[in-house]
């Protein structure tokens, strides 16, 4: 990997970190949820720093190169992170129903009374 794009990949881990860590002092975001992004940063400096090593797993592997073994990972960890998001938005969609359940059969109990 070219030095140029070491750097930039290390600039732009570091900002993206410094803005969850950013979102998280603001309340706007959840330490427990923020966790995997810290540490995908934290992954993306250790891939620009150690380019070699990366480039040995990949051979190892099987891949060509490393940045085709980067480009397979980071479909993959998406696709996890997408069907973990579809699953709490479906658990979210049954709680609102049940709730809206249970407030229309209170609503009703109490215009009975």
């Amino acid at each position: 990997m070219p030095t140029t794009l070491r750097i930039i990949a290390i600039i732009i881990s570091l900002l993206f970190s410094l803005y969850v860590f950013q979102l998280v002092r603001k309340n706007r975001a959840d330490v427990l949820r923020v966790r995997k992004w810290l540490f995908f940063s934290v992954l993306l400096i250790i891939g620009a720093v150690f380019t070699d090593f990366g480039a040995s797993v990949a051979k190892l592997i099987g891949f060509s190169t490393y940045v085709s073994l980067a480009l397979f990972a980071l479909v993959i960890i998406a696709l996890v992170f997408l069907f973990r998001v579809e699953l709490s938005v479906i658990t979210a969609e049954k709680q609102i129903k049940n709730l809206t359940q249970e407030l229309s059969i209170l609503k009703e109990k109490l215009v009975k009374k």
